[in-house]
């Protein structure tokens, strides 16, 4: 009976122990470090944990979009028909695929191993009704990043 008492013990303390270290990395996140302590705590109870390794590819291009993901550390690259851009820790993708409701608009690949938090589409929106500023403010990063519209060539005879 003790050595159940005390196994029951420890993996508590390392449940409160895990959930410190996600609530930390989760208030480190740009997107969330305005939220109150309580909300940072229900954020990180819906995100998970992922490693990838160097050169995988985490996204691709066509794929139906079930989650987005914020780089904890490393490097990635998102590769799209009008070339790469690079992120690092604090930014996230896969955002538009979710909000958009379509699939992925791009190839993502760990330049580096990374730590990534995951959040799932059904969770995503939840939060983002919970908190409506955040979904403004991931609607507006995601204009920021689209490239500008290129414009068609115009035809012979038009101006």
């Amino acid at each position: 009976m003790p050595a159940g008492i005390l196994a029951s013990g420890f993996i508590e303390e390392v449940r409160r122990r895990d959930f410190i270290v996600t609530w930390q990395l989760v208030a480190k996140v740009p997107l969330f470090a305005r939220l109150s302590a309580a909300r940072i705590a229900s954020i990180a109870g819906l995100l998970r944990f992922e490693r990838v390794e160097a050169g995988e590819l985490i996204v691709r291009k066509g794929e139906a979009a079930d989650c987005m993901y914020f780089v904890l550390s490393g490097e990635i690259e998102v590769s799209t028909g009008g070339g790469a851009v690079h992120l690092g820790a604090g930014d996230y993708f896969g955002e538009a695929g979710l909000l958009e409701r379509s699939t992925r608009n791009a190839d993502v690949r760990a330049r580096t191993e990374c730590t990534l938090l995951v959040l799932m589409e059904r969770d995503f929106w939840m939060l983002l009704e919970a908190q409506p500023e955040l979904g403004a403010e991931v609607r507006a990063n995601m204009e920021r990043r689209r490239p500008p519209a290129v414009a068609a060539p115009a035809r012979a005879g038009e101006a």
